[in-house]
């Protein structure tokens, strides 16, 4: 359960990164290749909600952060025998890996959709 947790807090601040970039860049990438551009424009809905989706997408990165090293490190000092074990070693290695993988993306899109003149 602890781990299902973690993973939709990841996925929900990822996807919530994502809809305000697809509102303003959806259609200009889909209409570069053509496909499906009158479907894309209709993701304008999205840009009222900018700011809370990445209020959603902030917070649920701040929430992963803290049980994924905060919590662990509770959890270790209340039980020594579960700090050595090594698969839940390995395991948080991964876990880690990915949490910084996630936030660099969300970081990204937010830099792409909130100051797209550095990208151009």
């Amino acid at each position: 359960m602890n781990k299902l947790v973690k993973s939709s807090t990841l996925g929900a601040a990822i996807l919530t990164a994502f809809l305000p970039l697809a509102c303003c860049w959806g259609p200009t990438l889909l209409a570069g290749v053509a496909v499906l551009s009158g479907t894309a424009s209709n993701l304008s809905w999205l840009h009222p909600y900018e700011p809370w989706l990445y209020a959603v997408s902030f917070s649920a990165l701040g929430y992963s952060h803290y049980s994924a090293y905060k919590k662990r490190q509770q959890k270790a000092a209340n039980c020594p025998a579960c700090a050595d074990n090594a698969v839940a070693a390995r395991a948080n290695k991964y876990t880690h890996i990915g949490l910084w993988v996630a936030t660099l993306l969300v970081v990204v899109m937010f830099a792409i959709n909130q100051f797209p003149q550095w990208f151009v």
